[in-house]
């Protein structure tokens, strides 16, 4: 019961910020944390970005406006957003393009973008 209020709380800290983006530096740091409850935040902050982004490529199909185009039997989990996140991180760094302080929001969109362009 303690773990769980710990983090709701935490959840309500790094989410209702008012600019409630998590830096790459950040997500770094808390992805390698030994403490179980930063874990469960990380991860539920990205399965809310990667939820968002998925839903938006469903709206942009209702709507026909194209943002990016995986395939069409692609449904993500959270460890495919993860892996999204951190190969994105890497081709950032390869290219010289790498910024701590960057979004981690930012580059899943870029990851998909890249990987999955309409053609």
């Amino acid at each position: 019961m303690k773990k769980i209020l710990i983090i709701i709380i935490l959840n309500f800290v790094y989410i209702n910020s008012a600019n409630s983006t998590m830096t790459v530096g950040k997500y770094l740091n808390d992805k390698n944390s030994k403490n179980a409850p930063i874990v469960a935040v990380l991860e539920n902050y990205v399965l809310a970005a990667g939820s968002a982004i998925f839903w938006n490529k469903i709206v942009s199909l209702a709507y026909n406006q194209k943002t990016f185009c995986p395939p069409s039997n692609w449904s993500p989990s959270l460890n495919d957003f993860i892996n999204y996140i951190d190969s994105e991180i890497m081709y950032a760094k390869k290219n010289g393009k790498y910024k701590d302080n960057d979004k981690v929001a930012f580059y899943l969109s870029t990851y998909l973008y890249r990987v999955f362009p309409c053609k």
